[in-house]
């Protein structure tokens, strides 16, 4: 039987997506699902460089070949209906079809909202690049057509998650949220409480 919730999570880039990936992995028991990893494996694969610029020229060619629907496929491979899984960076309205269509009620759609300056700020303090990048080349990477097809789920998202300065805010939107669709608690509670993590005893 498929009991295995799964959380989409999309938004512009440096927007916390994968700080709540890593929140529901830790606190949940959630198996991160990266676009971004699974096409730098591919880029590696050919000995190309992975950086952002890589990384969306990679996710552009396999969505045009392959479709976003079936690149989102390959990324849900070997997947068990009884786990549960955060798939970091839906981007394209094909692909979040795909995933409401495949997992119907145990999927829900989480969308970062955060404005750009914020984001570069942060992406300047996560310091991925060797080099953190300007405003100036930021907005640049911003302007792609990915990041574009990224903005326009907004409104398909069940849950718009803004820019929380303490984490602790995050996590309890993030809390409430999944224990109203789910009855889902996180690890610490449910064991409070008795329950599992799913919420049944």
């Amino acid at each position: 039987m498929a009991t295995g919730i799964v959380v989409g999570l999309g938004g512009p880039i440096a927007a916390g997506k994968s700080a709540v990936a890593n929140y529901l992995r830790d606190s949940y028991d959630f198996t991160v699902l990266s676009y971004s990893r699974f096409l730098a494996r591919r880029l590696e694969q050919r000995g190309a460089p992975v950086n952002r610029y890589s990384l969306q020229a990679m996710g552009l060619e396999l969505g045009s070949s392959l479709g976003y629907d079936g690149l989102t496929r390959l990324l849900m491979e070997n997947t068990d209906a009884g786990k549960h899984y955060a798939v970091d960076g839906v981007r394209h309205k094909t692909a979040l079809e795909y995933l409401r269509k495949r997992y119907k009620q145990r999927f829900v759609f989480i969308f970062r909202e955060v404005d750009r300056k914020t984001r570069w700020q942060l992406c300047c303090e996560r310091r991925q690049e060797q080099r953190p990048p300007t405003l100036e080349e930021f907005c640049a990477i911003e302007a792609s057509s990915v990041e574009a097809m990224a903005e326009a789920l907004k409104d398909a998202a069940d849950l718009v998650l803004p820019y929380f300065p303490q984490v602790a805010c995050l996590h309890a939107r993030v809390d409430g949220f999944l224990l109203a669709h789910f009855v889902l608690k996180p690890r610490s509670q449910s064991r409070a409480d008795g329950s599992t993590v799913g919420g049944r005893t």
